[in-house]
């Protein structure tokens, strides 16, 4: 089934809806924003069924995913992910072209990947690659009212100014009722927005001051280090705290084997390096086609 609060789908053909009148999108925290705006997108399943063409056929582009619905979601104490942490989700940001006003996402497969990867590592059905993307396009054609002005181009070096954006959260969680350890008898995709600022709002160009943790570890070997879970930031909520009451913006972990090697700051994940990387990888190979030309 799909449980969601949602509109008409826009009619591609009239191109990108503006943005919404008398929201200041520059000045909004990084935090949920105006959540009465939002239309979101909820499949469900079984663990048996996972998910199948009538959740959403990409030759036909029909099934429940495009059968949009007002049932709502409820919530109960005995939900398996509020009681075992089986949840996880990606983050994405979408902008508006500078050039073109269209609607923007940076390497959506990237984040499908480790998606489908912290499916299988929380005993979770992942979604087809078809199935997500499409998703992604149907949260971001309702809610693209809710997508900031496109940025202003720096005269000199032609980037974006500003970190105003869509922030994209798909999420895959068990949300049947249990009390035993086992996979949930109910699996639900969802798919939500929100209009954010930067995360490091006006301090960024500044500079980051960052502390170095050396007595908790984010991350251990063996563990869901690598794995986008709900698990992974719970534990670095103390921590975050104690480093913001002496002055400090992030926290910088070690290594848990020796506690000497840095490992990442709380939101640098491996899969950012991995985004950084590639790109470098990209870069340069595009470097050296332009040389033997």
């Amino acid at each position: 089934m799909v449980v969601s609060k949602f509109k008409a789908a826009v009619n591609s053909d009239e191109g990108v809806p503006p943005p919404q009148e008398g929201v200041e999108f520059a000045k909004l925290p990084w935090n949920l924003n105006l959540p009465d705006q939002h239309y979101y997108v909820h499949l469900t399943t079984d663990p048996e069924s996972g998910w199948t063409l009538e959740h959403y056929d990409p030759k036909t582009d029909g099934g429940i995913l495009t059968d949009v619905t007002d049932v709502t979601s409820p919530t109960f104490p005995s939900t398996t992910s509020l009681n075992y942490g089986t949840t996880i989700w990606e983050g994405l940001a979408c902008r508006r072209s500078p050039t073109t006003g269209k609607a923007l996402l940076f390497r959506p497969q990237m984040n499908y990947a480790r998606f489908a990867r912290g499916a299988h590592a929380m005993c979770l059905p992942p979604p087809s690659y078809e199935l997500f993307m499409r998703g992604l396009q149907m949260v971001l054609q309702n809610n693209m009212h809710m997508c900031p002005p496109a940025p202003e181009l720096d005269p000199d070096t032609g980037v974006p100014l500003g970190g105003a954006k869509l922030y994209v959260r798909p999420m895959l969680l068990g949300s049947g009722q249990q009390l035993g350890l086992h996979a949930s008898p109910q699996i639900s995709l969802v798919f939500f927005v929100s209009p954010t600022g930067s995360y490091f709002q006006g301090k960024a160009m500044g500079g980051l001051k960052l502390h170095l943790e050396t007595r908790k570890s984010r991350a251990a070997r063996g563990g869901t280090g690598n794995i986008k879970c709900s698990g992974n930031y719970a534990v670095t909520m103390r921590p975050l705290m104690d480093a913001k009451e002496h002055g400090f913006h992030d926290n910088l972990y070690l290594e848990l084997d020796t506690y000497h090697n840095p490992n990442h700051p709380r939101l640098c994940r491996p899969f950012v390096r991995l985004f950084c990387r590639s790109s470098v990888l990209q870069i340069f190979s595009l470097c050296l086609k332009a040389e033997k030309l």
